[in-house]
């Protein structure tokens, strides 16, 4: 009981990171899952492609949630989101059966891949706030109305780059989406959030099906569907659809000066106890 009380908690936690970060709650989750994983009898073999899964599974309702709040509120840009969340899901789906589900995608590669990733993104905002770029627009990228065929283009590889991240690192893809849109296409930060939290939503969509019909090779002593382990992702899905939405509301009332900094606080964190983790697995 203790075990499931922790995991509705964690995805509480997860749910509003989610929606006041935009970037899907993955930070969350994949500092938690292992423990409840290897709980439930996950042999270390496979590890980490079940801690992705449920990840993802995770992220998929924190995302949908946060974005039908944004519909709502007519702050969702669909045409965007379709584009840059197809060709992430397809990007996904191609990372997690040629990478993520083979043998030698093990855990201390996985956790480095996570700390790496995050410490660039570390140095991408130090960098940004160095420079204190200004953005040409508070709506849309200049070059957008200028020539589309390169638009497009860019959000094709947005959407290719974030997939193959979030399918490799379980963080849903927001985390690197977001500084992509309002660092590389100056994209003011509620309109980014809102185009992150709609893609991972697709991506996520479409990845969890994937890992629900893909069989582990170690047979899963609990209630579960492929690599998904619904006694584990359930607790924290139900979390995050009850606070996904809070978190949306309380980014609308903070700048996105005051956010960006709690996004750099939260990285700092999670790197952190990831490399601690390191350091256990090595």
């Amino acid at each position: 009981m203790i075990d499931y009380i922790l995991l509705f908690l964690s995805g509480v936690v997860g749910g509003f990171i989610a929606g006041f970060l935009g970037i899907g709650g993955g930070l969350i989750y994949i500092l938690i899952l292992p423990i409840a994983l290897i709980h439930l009898g996950i042999h270390d073999s496979e590890l980490v492609a079940f801690t992705i899964a449920n990840s993802i599974f995770a992220t998929f309702f924190a995302s949908l949630s946060a974005s039908i709040r944004l519909i709502r509120n007519k702050s969702f840009y669909l045409k965007e989101t379709l584009l840059i969340g197809g060709f992430g899901a397809f990007a996904a789906i191609l990372t997690l059966n040629f990478v993520v589900i083979q043998e030698w995608y093990s855990r201390p590669i996985f956790t480095l891949v996570v700390m790496l990733f995050i410490i660039f993104l570390m140095i991408q905002k130090v960098g940004q706030w160095l420079q204190k770029r200004k953005r040409l627009s508070k709506e849309e990228n200049v070059g957008e109305d200028h020539d589309e065929v390169k638009s497009k283009l860019r959000w094709s590889f947005s959407g290719i780059l974030s997939g193959v991240m979030s399918a490799l690192s379980g963080l849903g893809g927001g985390t690197i989406l977001v500084p992509i849109l309002t660092q590389r296409m100056n994209m003011n930060m509620a309109k980014a959030k809102s185009i992150s939290l709609g893609m991972i939503c697709i991506a996520s969509l479409f990845m969890s099906l994937y890992n629900m019909v893909k069989l582990p090779a170690q047979t899963v002593d609990t209630l579960s569907s492929g690599f998904v382990v619904f006694t584990a992702s359930v607790p924290m899905a139900l979390g995050v659809v009850i606070a996904s939405p809070q978190g949306v509301e309380v980014a609308r009332k903070l700048s996105e000066e005051q956010i960006g900094r709690l996004f750099f606080a939260f990285l700092v964190i999670v790197i952190l106890v990831k490399s601690f983790e390191l350091v256990q697995v090595l």
